[in-house]
Parts: structure tokens; C-alpha cells; sequence
């Protein structure tokens, strides 16, 4: 299960309690890590604080309740806020249960059982069924990068851009002087999208491209869900030591990013000439 406190006393103190119960606990810290790592583990359980900077855990409840591929993980909030008010307005966004600090680990580990209707626990095989489904996206993941530290070494690598369905993503490359890429996307950006946004930057790349301007204006929407397609997918030009700068012209989407930290990792511009200009 995983465990998502800015309190790192509170998230020792949850993790010492869970394992003598024989849970495997994974932590994180703030708003955006844990719901990286939602998608990236599918915990059988979240427990989820609620007042935390930047990110609140009431958004995070709300991004993972709006995407189908997570929305069934059962959230259990946890916090010092006990009014009735928040309690409803919790299980009126999805909260499978609801936790007062400080926290009675007795009522806790009875409401995992509940969420999960599962029994206590008994000792966990070492090998389960395989899931060739999350295999071949491992693998899939693997070639991308890959072919990117090809690239870095000088060896080409061509390979067609895969067909997204169902995609409302557009991808618009042009090459602007001094060698720039610039990728403009548009319309609706879906986690299936991030195969496809990967697969062009992976030719780019191949194609010697080092410097990079990735234009965001014309996404239709941009939130929680949003930003980690793209931290994910940007985060293939960073480790090849390429240069990206993104592009976002709304004054108030730029002011949710900075929010997300995203502008510490690519810096942050309000037009494609200013994003130029800089390199």
C-alpha cells in the first residue's frame, strides 16, 4: 500500500505500525510523487493525507478518481480535520474511508481489511501470475530508452510512429535556426498519448536534435493527470542531457505548473520566441 504524508514522522510511524502487520508499504512525500507513484505501482490501498503543500490530497483524490486505469484503488484519508463537513465532502469525491489523527492503528488496519475485503493477511507467495500485459509495457518503456542512448552514441534509429486510438492528441515538429525542435501539441492529451509523444522525440533525437521547445498552449485541458504525462515523457530528453524549454502562454496554467514544480526541471516561457531567444 502506499502511504502519502508530508509528516515523515507520521509516515515512519504508519509504515513501523503496517509492517508488523505484514503490509508492504510504499511513501511518499507531497501531492505529485504520490500520485507518480499510483500510477507507476497500482498500491492495493492508498492512505492519503489531506493538508499538504502545493498539491492538496482532496486533488489528488480527485485525479485519481477521474482516471479509469486508477480510479477503483481504494483511498482511505487520513487527517486532523474531523468536522462532519469534511468527512461527507470526502466520500462525496470517492474516499473509500476516513481516518482522525492521531490515528488509531487498530481502526486503521481494520478499515484496510474492510476496503479490500480482504482477510488477515497470510504469508505472500514469492511469485504470482504474470502479468504480460504490464511486461510488454515495461519492455515497451525499455526500447524507448534505448533507442535514445543510441541516439546519444551516434547510432540512428528509425521506427514509425505507433498509432494512438482514440487519440484527440495532435503533434505538430517544425525546426526552427540553430537546430531547435519545436513540438507543438494539441487537443486532448490522454495517458495512451505519452507512447506516441515518446516515439517522435526518440527520432528527433536519433536525428541529432539536442535542443528542444515543447509547446503546451494549445492542450485543451492541463491538470494533475496532464503534468505527469509530461514529466514523463520530457524526463527522456533530461536524461540524455538535451536542453527543453516548455512553452505555456495562459498566465494561470503557467501559475498551476510552477505549483507542480514542473518549472524547476524545463524552464518555463509564455511564447516560442522568449523560449528561443534563450538558448
Amino acid at each position: 500500500m502506499l502511504v502519502i504524508d508530508d509528516d515523515l514522522h507520521i509516515q515512519r510511524i504508519v509504515e513501523d505500525r503496517l509492517k508488523a502487520e505484514n503490509f508492504e508499504i510504499l511513501k511518499a512525500s507531497d501531492g505529485i510523487e504520490g500520485l507518480r507513484m499510483v500510477y507507476d505501482f497500482h498500491p492495493d490501498v492508498v492512505l492519503l493525507d489531506i493538508m499538504m503543500p502545493t498539491i492538496d490530497g482532496t486533488a489528488v483524490l480527485h485525479c485519481i478518481k477521474k482516471d479509469d486505469k486508477i480510479k477503483n484503488i481504494p483511498i482511505i484519508m487520513m487527517t486532523a480535520k474531523r468536522e462532519r463537513a469534511d468527512v461527507m465532502q470526502a466520500a462525496a469525491a470517492g474516499a473509500a474511508e476516513y481516518i482522525v489523527k492521531p490515528i488509531d492503528f487498530r481502526q486503521m488496519v481494520k478499515k484496510i481489511y474492510e476496503v479490500t475485503h480482504a482477510a488477515p493477511p497470510k504469508p505472500r507467495e514469492k511469485a504470482g501470475p504474470l502479468n504480460i500485459k504490464a511486461m510488454a509495457t515495461d519492455l515497451a518503456n525499455l526500447s524507448f530508452e534505448m533507442e535514445a542512448i543510441a541516439a546519444s552514441a551516434g547510432i540512428k534509429v528509425e521506427r514509425p510512429l505507433p498509432e494512438t486510438k482514440g487519440s484527440g492528441l495532435n503533434i505538430k515538429v517544425d525546426t526552427a535556426p540553430g537546430g531547435v525542435a519545436c513540438l507543438q501539441f494539441g487537443g486532448a492529451l490522454h495517458t495512451e498519448d505519452a507512447d506516441s509523444i515518446r516515439s517522435e522525440l526518440t527520432r528527433l533525437i536519433a536525428a541529432n536534435v539536442s535542443k528542444f521547445v515543447v509547446d503546451i498552449s494549445d492542450i485543451q485541458s492541463l491538470d494533475l493527470t496532464e503534468v505527469m504525462i509530461l514529466k514523463d515523457v520530457m524526463n527522456l530528453i533530461s536524461r540524455n542531457q538535451y536542453a527543453a524549454r516548455l512553452v505555456e502562454t495562459d498566465g494561470k496554467r503557467r501559475r498551476f505548473l510552477r505549483q507542480c514544480n514542473l518549472h524547476l526541471e524545463y524552464t518555463l516561457f509564455d511564447s516560442r520566441d522568449e523560449a528561443l531567444r534563450s538558448f
